[in-house]
């Protein structure tokens, strides 16, 4: 058997068997091997997840002699999309909460305006400026496999008094 071993969601399997023709060849993934998955040559697929991930066999019969089974186990880490979010918008001296989806044994890397950085998977920022805003982009790392996306904050300009005005001087009447 042939191809890539290692995947990360949303990749594309492909397997290939060896063999002089393309009679009685099948495959199954195990544990389930009573169901074929496919009579061809080769195996794909568009688009894994991580159920995709276990030990595919191919065996082939061929006038009614079959083959020892060929084994492949396909690696494909369950890493979850960051789907980044924030508590925005926010006021300038408000706290930034920022938050992505569990992946579990994941790390995270955050970055996003003014130089900011954070391995936290929920970073927190005190007392943001109008520097604050923009956009934060998170990588959800596990094993060999990144997934990324970005989340914009917006920081709501402080308000300004342009204009005081009084009526002064007051004379105190008894």
């Amino acid at each position: 058997i042939s191809g890539d071993s290692l995947l990360c969601p949303g990749d594309k399997l492909q397997l290939s068997a060896q063999s002089a023709t393309t009679e009685g060849i099948e495959w199954k993934k195990l544990p389930n091997d009573s169901t074929v998955i496919s009579i061809n040559r080769s195996y794909g697929k568009a688009a894994v997840t991580a159920e995709d991930a276990g030990l595919y066999v191919v065996t082939q019969e061929v006038l009614g002699c079959k083959s020892p089974p060929s084994y492949i186990n396909i690696k494909i880490p369950d890493i979850k999309a960051p789907q980044p979010k924030n508590n925005g918008p926010l006021c300038i001296s408000e706290k930034l909460e920022l938050t992505a989806a569990t992946t579990n044994n994941g790390t995270y890397s955050w970055t996003g305006p003014n130089g900011f950085a954070s391995n936290a998977q929920n970073p927190e920022l005190n007392n943001v400026t109008k520097d604050a805003e923009g956009v934060y982009t998170i990588t959800t790392t596990l094993e060999y496999c990144d997934e990324t996306d970005t989340t914009h904050v917006t920081i709501k300009p402080m308000p300004e008094v342009t204009h005081i005005s009084s009526n002064s001087p007051v004379c105190l009447y008894t």
